[in-house]
């Protein structure tokens, strides 16, 4: 029964890693962690069933942007899942 957002790019291309924990009973949001795992753009998200023990959500796949030697961004795939049980 909580929401979370996290990840993605700065507008000028740098990857973003925070993971923050929204809280509707209380109107508030918490950082959670730096996502550790590979991947900041376009990662698959999904939750356990509603009601299981503990809450879990599943991060992974994407694309990371990776800063060059030259000031450049590059887009890699990334392959690795991490799971989350606040």
């Amino acid at each position: 029964r909580k929401g979370y957002f996290g990840l993605g790019l700065t507008p000028d291309g740098a990857g973003l890693r925070d993971v923050w924990q929204y809280d509707p009973t209380t109107d508030r949001w918490q950082y959670i962690s730096d996502y550790p795992g590979q991947g900041n753009q376009f990662l698959a998200v999904f939750s356990a069933p509603d009601g299981a023990k503990p809450e879990r959500a599943y991060v992974g796949w994407g694309y990371e942007a990776q800063r060059t030697a030259n000031g450049f961004n590059r887009v890699v795939g990334c392959t690795d899942w991490w799971e989350l049980t606040p």
